[in-house]
């Protein structure tokens, strides 16, 4: 059975850092950029990046909240920097 896919609001985008994290602990890149306590701090800068991508509705997961997928439009830019 296949999930309902949902949009995420920003109070809730911050709480699926670890599970967007837990997909690239394991990556040598990313060990190699954060070689101590990554999945922590993976999870730290993933939650953030989650808030912010969900300000423009950009943040979607599955109703359990297992996956968790960043979202633009084709043609789309990612916002700028304030």
């Amino acid at each position: 059975m296949m999930s309902e896919i949902v949009q995420v609001s920003r109070n809730r985008a911050a709480a699926l850092g670890p599970v967007l994290a837990s997909a690239f602990v394991d990556d040598p890149v990313w060990e190699w950029l954060v070689p101590q306590d990554t999945a922590r701090r993976l999870a730290l800068l993933f939650s953030r990046y989650l808030e912010e991508q969900a300000k423009d509705g950009r943040v979607f997961c599955d109703s359990a909240e297992t996956v968790v997928a960043i979202w633009c439009q084709s043609g789309e830019r990612e916002r700028p920097r304030q």
